[in-house]
């Protein structure tokens, strides 16, 4: 699951940009959550993130197709995101 972020490029310049929070959690034993922040939403970067996750855990896009072929490479069970359905038009 991704969400849009802000970061700073550094503590003396003010100016900010674009970037996505990448949410990802574990299935089993303790909880652990794990926030990414990346400047892009490209299935590239999913490609990092999911790389060696567990056949049948679970990515929750909001229907970015090339989403769907990280899903198939790795066993995924690939999610639709609800939110974008609930916004007005």
């Amino acid at each position: 699951m991704k969400r849009r972020c802000t970061y700073k490029k550094s503590q003396a310049v003010l100016q900010q940009r674009k970037s996505y929070m990448w949410a990802q959690m574990n299935g089993t034993g303790p909880p652990v959550r794990m926030f990414s922040c990346s400047p892009t939403c490209s299935a590239a970067q999913a490609a990092v993130l999911y790389a060696g996750i567990k056949p049948g855990a679970v990515l929750l896009s909001d229907g970015y197709e090339p989403y769907n072929e990280i899903a198939r490479t790795n066993r995924l069970v690939h999610l639709g995101c609800w939110t974008p359905a609930t916004l007005p038009d």
